[in-house]
């Protein structure tokens, strides 16, 4: 039998993006996952981390022949063999080190000199945080923290979470939310972490719950292109060419 993998997708907006789409196409018919079978999973929501706590709740507790969910976003593209290489790491939970949705062209400006690509990429910012000394293996690096937009978590991750943190299974508060109601228990390590210090999103509150309260490890994707689609807003005078 196949390993057989939950493919699960916070929709916003009900909309895919098109690089979404052709990355996907093209990762689930490559012949790296060839030995894999995929269930899927999707919501359409606005709350980013119920989004995400729903669908990490559905994998544990209805995908039972799933050994792993992979969550990806309808904004992100992504080459088609890294999916594979991501599974193949075999690491409790593997994301990607990508770039958020805004290019600081000032930056890009003062980088001619540089081949385009790198100064294309040093005028970006990306999500995540690799641990020093650096830890590499097969194309990926650890990390304390990064963004879920491509994320794959294996089922032991997640026992590991209920089993250290039993704060984060909730039996009462989602009983009246329509996706909610059908668990017994509702999983969130996806809610965010907020304190008189700290504020973190959704992904890095999962990550800061797995590795610093779990002591678990991530690891992240670094030497592929990831794509973060979005709108873009251009302002420039005619007057200026």
């Amino acid at each position: 039998m196949p390993t057989k993998i939950n493919l699960a997708l916070p929709v916003y907006g009900a909309a895919y993006k098109s690089v979404f789409v052709r990355s996907l196409f093209a990762a689930l018919t490559h012949e790296s996952l060839s030995s894999y079978a995929f269930t899927l999973s999707e919501i359409e929501y606005t709350d980013i981390p119920f989004s995400r706590n729903y669908l990490l709740t559905n994998f544990y507790y209805k995908k039972l022949d799933c050994s792993h969910i992979l969550m990806i976003d309808s904004d992100m593209g992504f080459s088609p063999d890294l999916i594979a290489a991501m599974l193949a790491l075999d690491k409790p939970v593997v994301g990607t080190l990508y770039p958020r949705r805004l290019v600081d062209l000032r930056k890009l400006h003062s980088l001619s000199k540089l081949p385009f690509d790198k100064a294309f990429a040093q005028s970006l910012e990306f999500l995540g945080t690799i641990i020093e000394p650096r830890q590499e293996m097969d194309g990926f690096v650890r990390v304390s923290l990064c963004g879920t937009g491509i994320f794959l978590v294996s089922r032991d991750c997640v026992a590991r979470i209920i089993e250290k943190l039993p704060e984060t299974v909730n039996r009462s508060r989602y009983r009246k939310n329509k996706y909610a109601a059908q668990f017994e228990s509702f999983l969130t390590p996806f809610s965010k972490i907020v304190t008189p210090d700290v504020d973190l999103p959704t992904d890095f509150s999962f990550c800061h719950r797995w590795a610093q309260q779990c002591g678990g490890e991530i690891w992240a994707s670094y030497d592929r292109k990831v794509a973060h689609a979005g709108s873009l807003t251009v302002s420039a005078a005619y007057s200026d060419l």
